[in-house]
């Protein structure tokens, strides 16, 4: 199971997911973490919720290099028809008419307005949407308030959120830092230690390839000093993880980016450049 969500907020697409990968208890499975949302080209990106794993990825592919590009409607009806009903699906499509397809139970829904779709847990779906707002913003702080909530097990690891705007998809690069020792004080300028592993400090920034299209996400924990990458390759059908420790997040980044030759950004770090 997992928590897919889409939504359409001036004329921008957004797509997002956790990364837990789950499976029913009497399967005996243990459960993983893994990237759910991913790009089959610049304009249409895909998050998947159910029992999928990585052969969704050779088979989507396939689909949509069968000639399909472009079409949401048609690459949905196809995707619908190639997959059971214990897999749902969520496309957008960005663009100057962006769009977002919803494929559950042998069945398709389309919008091309503003709204939110979503697939995979119920409960979690309800407490995500229960704000008044449904802006990408509030829905991804939902959602992760989600991943946090122990009360939904079937959704977990971290948030990852991708935008689609008239150039195409990118993964959105966010940091988070926690201070186990913090009081803010309410008018002035201060700097905050966030400590360290020892004292209860944590904090992370997600690492994202910088160009429209390229799959690949990644998060490097400031206090752990290493990180992890997901290196997805839908052409290929290849899907790696990398590790690597690292002092900085730059450190981190260079070292994925030599392994991969993908060029990556992140949001922010803690300490000298």
């Amino acid at each position: 199971m997992t928590l897919g969500i889409a939504t359409i907020e001036n004329n921008e697409v957004f797509i997002m997911a956790d990364t837990l990968l789950s499976f029913p208890e009497k399967s005996g499975k243990k459960p993983f973490h893994g990237l759910k949302v991913f790009f089959l080209n610049k304009e249409i990106a895909i998050a998947y919720a159910g029992i999928a794993e990585e052969v969704a990825h050779g088979r989507l592919n396939a689909i949509y290099t069968q000639g399909h590009k472009g079409d949401i409607h048609f690459l949905s009806e196809q995707i619908c028809q190639s997959f059971d009903d214990k897999v749902d699906f969520l496309l957008a499509q960005s663009g100057a008419r962006p769009a977002i397809a919803k494929i559950t139970e042998g069945s398709v829904s389309i919008r091309e307005d503003d709204g939110v779709y979503w697939i995979g847990d119920i409960d979690a779906a309800r407490y995500v949407a229960r704000a008044a707002s449904s802006s990408a913003n509030q829905l991804q702080q939902n959602l992760g308030n989600v991943i946090e909530n122990p009360q939904f097990s079937t959704v977990g690891g971290h948030c990852v959120v991708a935008r689609g705007r008239i150039e195409g998809f990118k993964f959105v690069p966010y940091m988070r830092l926690i201070s186990p020792s913090h009081f803010p004080r309410k008018c002035d300028w201060e700097i905050v230690d966030f400590g360290s592993a020892q004292t209860g400090g944590f904090g992370y920034t997600t690492v994202v390839p910088i160009n429209e299209g390229v799959n690949g996400w990644g998060v490097f924990y400031f206090q752990g000093m290493y990180g992890e990458f997901w290196h997805v390759n839908l052409e290929s059908n290849m899907s790696e993880l990398l590790r690597a420790y690292a002092r900085k997040v730059q450190d981190f980044t260079k070292i994925i980016e030599d392994e991969t030759g993908i060029e990556l950004e992140y949001c922010g770090s803690l300490g000298d450049e």
